[in-house]
């Protein structure tokens, strides 16, 4: 099996790139061929400067080796905790070192994976959107793996958003200007930045193959941010590993901070603050501040200003002196996504003391056991504890035992079968799905007391690589059609939803088309559907066109194709004109809501909530314009006036459905718009409001979420 990792730079001293090195070197022993697909060393932060001129060997990327820096030459003969990368892993880089995520390094990526075989790639991160290209590729699997803190994910993108990141580090005036006009709306519009990196978290989770957290809490807390969005099992927790076994040696009268120097996460100050409550009642300890990043000059004049002693800033290191003499590690961050810092220290015998910010601080520290945690910032907290642990060796020295006792759990040798298993998951699934899949596309039908012969005499004949599915909702008719490419699916359900779930979820097709049985189509109908999906292999729902015997517009079609990304552009649409990926939809448990359409309450408005549910997912809807299936121009929902009460408290309960508490609001808006057309129908405002705002109480009642 070939597998790749992506990641913004590689190599480099970050947790990440540790993490790389070592999962790379574990799978390339069991026999895996493992390629790594990064930016040079230097160039993911240089490159959102936008002042790095790329050099010519790295726009002509080719395989090779990485080369590490020279001190890792000079180690302890122990097995050391920051490894080199194996010779055989093969180590490429992006040609566009300007931007991670532009066209050329996707492009690159794709035809990476296509070209060497790649059967799953590791997204290390989550920072490439490269699963947007292979979400609904069989052959090639996308893991997004977060190695951060979820609920880091929204603050991170409001305080990472400066204007040198979103505007200066972009280039050319071309892109520029959008970038300018972002980072103001940004900025004016109160949580834009907070909800756009919840929709982007959100496309993460639910378009990669599997979305992996570093701790199980991260699965709860996800699964509460969505609730009944995430497919079970879509998001699995695996710790960070360790390989090495550290030098655990005597140790020093020794405070220590390792990691970035950087504000918005780390919060080093507030270790300075911690350090001047307690400086002076142990003379003998010292602190010292390993690492390096945008905050040093600033933590630096700090420092001065507080007075702080025996205090030194120290350049980062790669190798494993960086764990020989300290006692206690200090850890202040607002949001840790694991610490890769206090699991090596961990390891070597260092106590860990740091705040309880995370469930991912929480898995590696356990209180009182193998390191002390502390109240969510509490700085005289903090003092009192690091205060009680220097002076109590006996405490100390407990602690420290405990903390190399417990190595064990993240040892590469415990981890490592966690993500092999994942591996074969996600390679047994496409093994079921290329077996299921005994169709390219599958029509399904839904019915209810009509005789399945007369539906079968009104389909073409058969096609190769075209089946049908009858979905009924009566009992088992005697009379069975001969065809082989006909299945029928019975169900004892009411309403046309539940009818098309039912059919959903018996098919097997690698496409679906949604149809009644009173329509008629032509095999050149279904080609025409198949050659869309080919021509953009992207799409997850193609809607088409309705013709009519009349040869009249059965309604006003746009001419021209186009992606459908709001609730204007689906507002019409009927089931019948909709065709979707299999796989895509179930994969993100969507179905239509059963208290809508024929058969229920509310006759209609099941389509437009179900095509509402794929543009919250994340699907990509397109428009084709068309004509694919027959039905007279007349209809039962025709039929009704706009205006009729059925429809308005129809029009009520879809608003209750998407908007929540807000649907009322969004009904007194909607009169203001429809004021001169309820005036020609001769219907008072308060009419208008009261239907409405019936049918958004009556589905408040009953619940949000009414999908099978």
């Amino acid at each position: 099996m070939k597998l790749l990792f992506l990641l913004p730079e590689y190599p480099s001293l970050g947790g990440v790139q540790t993490v790389t090195t070592q999962m790379a070197n574990y799978f390339q022993a069991l026999g895996y061929e493992l390629s790594i697909l990064s930016l040079p060393p230097g160039q993911a932060s240089a490159s959102s400067s936008g002042q790095l001129a790329a050099p010519e060997s790295v726009l002509s990327p080719e395989l090779r080796p990485v080369s590490l820096p020279e001190q890792l030459s000079d180690r302890s003969p122990a097995k050391p905790l920051r490894i080199a990368l194996d010779q055989r892993v093969k180590l490429t880089y992006l040609p566009d070192i300007t931007d991670y995520n532009s066209k050329q390094n996707l492009s690159f990526i794709r035809d990476y994976v296509e070209q060497k075989g790649i059967s799953i790639v590791i997204n290390q991160g989550a920072f490439s959107k490269a699963y947007l290209l292979f979400r609904n590729d069989k052959q090639h699997k996308v893991i997004n793996v977060l190695r951060g803190c979820p609920a880091w994910e929204p603050v991170r993108k409001r305080k990472l958003s400066t204007f040198k990141n979103a505007v200066l580090s972009t280039r050319g005036i071309k892109k520029r200007i959008p970038a300018t006009l972002r980072f103001l709306g940004l900025k004016i519009v109160p949580g834009l930045a907070a909800a756009l990196a919840r929709k982007e978290l959100f496309s993460k989770i639910v378009q990669a193959a599997r979305f992996v957290v570093l701790a199980p809490a991260y699965i709860e807390e996800l699964h509460a941010m969505w609730p009944a969005k995430i497919p079970t099992g879509q998001i699995q927790a695996i710790a960070n590993p360790l390989t090495g076994q550290a030098v655990v040696s005597a140790r020093k009268p020794q405070l220590m901070y390792a990691g970035r120097l950087s504000r918005e996460d780390k919060r080093v100050d507030r270790l300075f603050r911690i350090w001047k409550l307690i400086q002076d009642q142990v003379p003998a300890w010292s602190f010292r501040i390993i690492g390096q990043g945008p905050e040093q000059a600033k933590l630096e004049s700090y420092a001065l200003k507080l007075g702080l002693k025996r205090l030194s800033f120290e350049a980062p290191r790669m190798d494993d002196s960086l764990y020989a003499e300290a006692s206690i590690i200090c850890l202040s961050s607002s949001y840790e996504g694991y610490g890769m810092v206090l699991l090596e220290a961990r390891q070597a015998g260092i106590v860990p003391i740091a705040f309880d910010c995370s469930a991912g601080v929480r898995d590696v520290i356990s209180h009182q056991r193998n390191g002390l945690l502390i109240p969510a910032f509490d700085e005289k907290a903090f003092a009192d504890s690091l205060l009680k642990l220097i002076s109590d060796d006996s405490l100390r020295n407990r602690l420290s035992l405990q903390a190399i006792e417990d190595a064990w759990q993240n040892d590469i040798e415990r981890i490592g079968p966690q993500w092999t298993a994942l591996f074969e998951e996600l390679l047994s699934e496409k093994e079921a799905s290329d077996e299921q899949a005994t169709s390219k596309l599958e029509v399904l039908i839904s019915t209810c007391g009509k005789p399945l012969q007369s539906i079968v005499d009104r389909l073409p004949q058969p096609l190769e690589g075209v089946a049908y599915l009858i979905s009924s909702q009566k009992a088992q008719d005697p009379e069975q059609p001969q065809r082989p490419d006909i299945r029928i699916s019975y169900t004892d359900s009411s309403g046309i939803a539940a009818n098309r779930n039912n059919s959903i979820k018996a098919s097997s097709g690698q496409f679906v088309w949604l149809l009644d049985d009173d329509v008629r189509f032509e095999q050149a109908d279904l080609i025409r559907i198949q050659e869309c999906y080919d021509s953009m292999p992207e799409i997850d729902v193609a809607c088409f066109r309705i013709r009519t015997p009349e040869g009249r517009p059965y309604r006003n079609y746009k001419e021209q194709a186009f992606r459908m990304k709001s609730f204007d552009d689906i507002r019409d649409v009927s089931s019948i004109e909709i065709t979707f990926r299999l796989d895509s939809v179930r994969a993100r448990g969507l179905a239509f809501d059963e208290r809508f359409g024929l058969g229920r309450e509310w006759p209609c408005g099941e389509e437009f909530l179900f095509l509402a549910a794929c543009l919250k997912a994340g699907l990509h809807l397109h428009y084709f314009p068309y004509p694919v299936v027959e039905h007279p121009y007349e209809s039962t929902i025709k039929n009704l006036s706009q205006y009729s009460p059925v429809l308005l408290e129809k029009s009520g309960a879809v608003n209750a459905v998407i908007y929540g508490r807000k649907a009322c609001l969004r009904n007194f808006l909607s009169l203001f718009k429809a004021r001169k057309a309820i005036k020609n129908e001769g219907l008072s405002a308060c009419d208008f409001l009261r239907h409405k705002n019936r049918g958004s109480r009556k589905l408040l009642k009953s619940g949000r979420d009414g999908r099978a």
